[in-house]
């Protein structure tokens, strides 16, 4: 880590003990989602996102991007899921398009302030 890496996370640190929270360290991130509809569905589906710190704690205000990959193929989504924080760290993405059945991959990645935390969830579109 270099010292600027250092005395960002050293800041960010001081900033968040001032305010009475610690940082949440993307290891100890907590990231579940679940999507609707369940089987997802080739065309548009909603992802609900929850976030939380390693006390179990809402993690809000951070940067979320979903991004849907489907390994088999080779490529991705052709639509750009949108991210809407609902609160209490809780997140939306929609739409999460799949083009077509099979294996898919979703990234979702969180941007911290002492760093990005990412977790992959797999989900099998069945043909229509």
């Amino acid at each position: 880590m270099s010292l600027a890496q250092r005395l960002g996370a050293a800041l960010a640190f001081v900033l968040a003990a001032s305010c009475g929270a610690a940082p949440v360290e993307p290891a100890t991130l907590g990231i579940t989602a679940s999507i609707d509809p369940s089987p997802p569905q080739v065309g548009q589906n909603t992802l609900s996102i929850t976030l939380t710190d390693d006390a179990g704690n809402p993690v809000e205000g951070v940067t979320v991007d979903v991004v849907p990959y489907m390994p088999g193929m080779g490529h991705g989504s052709n639509e750009d899921a949108v991210v809407t924080e609902k609160g209490s760290g809780a997140y939306e993405a929609h739409p999460v398009t799949f083009q077509m059945a099979g294996a898919w991959e979703v990234t979702i990645g969180v941007d911290l302030d002492s760093g990005h935390a990412e977790k992959v969830f797999e989900y099998d579109v069945p043909t229509p």
